[in-house]
């Protein structure tokens, strides 16, 4: 199983939401994904509420891509529930508008 991708806009803030499975197979679309999006905004939200999982090498790949946002004076948010715990270093909120209302933006 791979993963889709969604990009939307909003605000100053660009959100990113993946569905399905953030494996081996995936990394590949994860990360050119995340590499479209390094030029949109300053804060990126990665939507992960219909996430169905990631395997350790997904995992590693969102702390690769918070660590290369960072290097460009971005963050990497996450939204929704995380398959095995917070990620450390990348704030966590509970869902979308959260996440949302933290960065000053609705939808």
């Amino acid at each position: 199983m791979t993963i889709q991708w969604q990009y939307q806009q909003v605000g100053a803030v660009a959100v990113v939401t993946i569905t399905g499975h953030l494996g081996k197979a995936a990394l590949h679309r994860f990360n050119g994904a995340m590499g479209w999006v390094l030029t949109r905004a300053d804060t990126v939200i990665l939507d992960i509420t219909d996430l169905h999982g990631w395997s350790p090498e997904g995992r590693e790949a969102i702390l690769t891509e918070s660590e290369r946002l960072a290097a460009y004076g971005q963050s990497l948010e996450l939204a929704g529930p995380s398959p095995d715990g917070d990620l450390p270093g990348i704030p966590h909120h509970q869902d979308l508008a959260a996440a949302l209302r933290e960065n000053g933006v609705t939808l």
